[in-house]
């Protein structure tokens, strides 16, 4: 197997991906290869809830297929409490992605969970266990941020 961006996003072949797959896009990180993506491929382009996300797994579940929730830096604490949550209710969770956030991140949203040797605990609170502190984040008015779009020369897209 070659090198890995990611530990998550090892595949054995980009080439089988692609031909197991209709669109060109990258494997998602909960699968092992290519094989196993075929069956949730279609469904994996519509998850954008967490009631999706969990019939997703269920279905991946049915394929022995592990789940490993997204947890970047660029969402909020919410959704990475919201992540640790989905994947511990999950029978065939297998990892949980954590990138961590800035300390005024970390300041603003309080949260309960916490990562030590390895491991992201989700912690006593009530419900998510996230609170903001709206008085502080008050002093930080929002700004859109986006991702740069890496281009070719001819102007295909690639990745950055």
């Amino acid at each position: 197997m070659g090198p890995c961006r990611w530990t998550i996003q090892c595949i054995p072949s980009p080439r089988s991906v692609l031909e197991a797959i209709e669109a060109p896009e990258a494997t998602p990180a909960d699968l092992a290869n290519a094989y196993q993506s075929r069956p949730i491929r279609r469904w994996s382009r519509t998850a954008n809830a967490t009631h999706t996300a969990a019939r997703i797994f269920d279905l991946a579940a049915l394929y022995q297929v592990g789940a490993a929730p997204h947890g970047p830096s660029d969402v909020s604490p919410i959704t990475l409490a919201v992540s640790l949550q989905l994947g511990l209710a999950t029978p065939n969770f297998a990892i949980q992605e954590f990138m961590g956030y800035e300390p005024i991140v970390d300041e603003v949203f309080e949260h309960a969970y916490s990562y030590a040797d390895g491991y992201l605990h989700p912690g006593d609170g009530a419900g998510l266990g996230v609170q903001l502190n709206e008085e502080l984040a008050a002093r930080y008015p929002y700004s859109p941020a986006y991702l740069p779009v890496a281009r070719r020369r001819d102007g295909t897209m690639t990745d950055w």
